[in-house]
């Protein structure tokens, strides 16, 4: 976008559109992906997963640095 802006483009220029299109498509389908998998772990209620994700759960809440990781991750830092 900033290239776009500093070539003299409106921000909706069909130019600056693509190659934003181009630059996050990737990050965003991985976003997706991992989103999508996510969502169908938590909306089974089999045991065996309900333990797994308790212990994920339980590592994450008592390990301060994957704790912190995500923490950062979550906020864009």
């Amino acid at each position: 976008i900033k290239e776009g802006i500093d070539l003299g483009l409106d921000i909706g220029d069909p130019y600056v559109c693509k190659n934003y299109h181009d630059l996050s498509f990737a990050d965003a389908y991985i976003f997706y992906q991992i989103t999508d998998k996510f969502n169908s772990i938590f909306l089974n209620d089999s045991f065996v997963l309900n333990r797994l994700r308790q212990f994920g759960f339980g590592i994450i809440e008592n390990n301060k640095k994957i704790k912190n990781y995500i923490t950062n991750f979550a906020m864009g830092i």
